[in-house]
């Protein structure tokens, strides 16, 4: 049905487009309005195309990518999200030894936290993180508001001081309103067309090195 509707849409823009531009060459002879109000209905569902690809490619270039600013030692790292219902494989992965997360109940925000190693998995709530380290991986915001573009940040904050050890920039570019209209309409989500993104597990990697991992280096 909904498709039956954005076929309707598309075949109505069609005729007001060539019944105004008909109307425009009855009006006046001069081929240079014609052309004008062609060009108008060619470009009002695709003129931001040219533009936001443009744009979003002068961003990857220029801003996108993993930067590392300080590395240090860590066991464990807490997360923005709850460890119970969060994807978890990449601090195993990464040779963690225990992970922490936030968690909103009745009693107000908690702080869960769970130890790699635990064959059972118990989550424990504790009142203080352990690790000083929080991982932020799904931080957005937009470029500029006139163009679908939005900027995905990862980062490792030291939540003591406040100072930034890495982070991994990319954006993700939605095409034409049009498309996103269109998306909206049919499925209420908007999916991005292009995306350059980097790689989060070595923003965790290179910026806390796990003391195990150092003592194998080091020959103990």
């Amino acid at each position: 049905m909904i498709g039956i509707i954005l076929i309707i849409l598309f075949f109505l823009y069609i005729q007001i487009a060539i019944r105004t531009t008909q109307y425009v060459m009855r009006k006046t002879p001069k081929k240079f309005y014609w052309t004008l109000i062609v060009l108008f209905f060619i470009l009002l569902p695709t003129w931001d195309i040219i533009i936001g690809k443009i744009y979003f490619n002068y961003l990857c270039k220029t801003e996108a990518g993993l930067k590392i600013y300080r590395s240090t030692q860590a066991n464990g790292i807490i997360t923005e999200d709850s460890i119970a219902t969060g994807d978890i494989s990449l601090y195993k992965k990464l040779c963690f030894e225990y992970i922490e997360g936030t968690h909103n109940s009745w009693k107000g925000k908690e702080i869960q936290h769970l130890d790699l190693n635990d064959i059972n998995k118990t989550i424990k709530i504790i009142k203080e993180p352990q690790s000083r380290y929080i991982f932020i991986y799904n931080e957005k915001s937009k470029p500029t508001n006139w163009l679908p573009i939005v900027k995905n940040r990862a980062l490792v904050k030291d939540m003591q001081t406040g100072e930034v050890l890495g982070e991994d920039i990319g954006f993700s570019y939605f095409g034409a309103w049009v498309g996103l209209f269109a998306d909206h309409f049919v499925s209420g989500v908007s999916k991005p067309v292009n995306e350059c993104i980097d790689n989060k597990d070595k923003l965790l990697k290179l910026t806390l090195r796990q003391k195990n991992d150092n003592e194998e280096n080091n020959g103990k």
